[in-house]
Formats: structure tokens, C-alpha cells, sequence
């Protein structure tokens, strides 16, 4: 049975023990940096999670293109990849965080199945601002389904400079003016700022 199954629960997930040792800091080798995420997506997200810890919910990259690193290595609740997100409307600065835990290419989800059912289900709850799942045909514009916990806003949001890149060592650059995408970057940001 798919371990993604019921996103609902973790009856099924690939570590045992206490919830907290679950959700726990540990973290890959490198991050995902999303730009440009619409504020309210993020924010249903945390709402949710602030009223249940532990539920999984869901990020849509707009992009016929999957998220390699994620497809190829994919998260799970013991192994966690750190996210750093910005928003539409800044996206020169982090301002929001969390953990991958899973990713699915939403092209390959059966139309009538129990698992396509238990995601919309989860969307209609917790994100009924996502409207569903969507650009899923073959060739579609969203093929990447990001299973994403522990949401949060940042207390104090850090430049997007302060991620560095994974294949050259560079900061990520400020001048982006358009969201979308997402790039490698190692998980910590440089040194002097804090995640809280």
C-alpha cells in the first residue's frame, strides 16, 4: 500500500515513535527554495497546521517540470527536506518555512482512487483556496504535488541572498521579477540569521 495513502494520519509512515521525534530538526543536505508563493495559500496552510500540528497538506508548483531532487530522493516524515518560501508579492525575502515530507507527480494520481480522493478531501478541509488539484492532465502546468508540515511564518523574514546555492556557492539573487520556481540551496542560511 502507498504510504501516502491517507495523508491524514501516519499509521503507515516509515518511523515509528512519538510524534515529536517524527517532526523532529533533522534535516537533508540541501533545501528547496520556492519564489513567490501566493501569501494566502501559505497562510490557510498555517492555520491549519496551527490548529493541528501534525496534518500534511499540499504546495502546487506552477510547472510541467517536476522537482527533480524531489522526485529522485523523495522526502518522508523521518527525512524531512527543509522548504524556504517567499511570497508574490516580496520576493526578496524568506518569509515563510517548513518540511517536505513527501512529493508526487499529480499526472500519475488514478482519477478514481482512494488516494486522489483523501487529497481532495484534505484540499476541500484544510485549503479550500487551492481549489482542488489542478492543471493535471498530461502536459499540464503543475505536475508537482509537495506534501508539506510544520508551516510557519517567520517572526523575523531574512533576505533571499542569505540561501546559498547548491551548485555554485552563490547567494540566490535579489534581482528576481517574476514568482515562480524553485532552486537547491543549502539548508542553512548564512551565518547571522536565525529560523524562528
Amino acid at each position: 500500500m502507498d504510504r501516502w495513502h491517507n495523508p491524514y494520519t501516519y499509521h503507515e509512515a516509515p518511523v515509528r515513535g512519538d510524534l515529536d521525534d517524527l517532526f523532529g530538526d533533522k534535516m537533508r543536505d540541501r533545501a528547496i527554495y520556492l519564489n513567490g508563493v501566493f501569501k494566502s495559500v501559505l497562510e490557510e496552510i498555517v492555520t491549519a497546521q496551527d490548529a493541528s500540528p501534525y496534518q500534511v497538506l499540499f504546495l502546487q508548483p506552477y510547472s510541467a517540470s517536476p522537482i527533480i531532487y524531489l522526485r529522485d530522493n523523495l522526502p518522508t516524515v523521518g527525512d524531512p527536506v527543509r522548504l524556504y518560501v517567499s511570497i508574490s508579492s516580496d520576493l526578496q525575502q524568506v518569509r515563510y518555512t517548513a518540511n517536505i515530507v513527501g512529493w508526487r507527480d499529480k499526472s500519475t494520481i488514478p482519477h478514481d482512487s482512494d488516494l486522489r480522493r483523501s487529497i481532495l478531501q484534505t484540499l476541500e478541509t484544510h485549503q479550500p483556496g487551492e481549489g482542488g488539484l489542478y492543471n493535471v492532465p498530461e502536459g499540464g502546468f503543475s505536475c508537482n504535488l509537495i506534501y508539506v508540515t510544520r508551516m510557519c511564518k517567520l517572526s523575523q523574514p531574512f533576505g533571499v541572498d542569505n540561501l546559498i546555492l547548491v551548485n555554485d556557492n552563490r547567494p540566490v539573487s535579489l534581482n528576481k521579477a517574476m514568482p515562480g520556481g524553485w532552486m537547491y540551496v543549502w539548508p542553512d542560511p548564512v551565518d547571522g540569521v536565525t529560523i524562528e
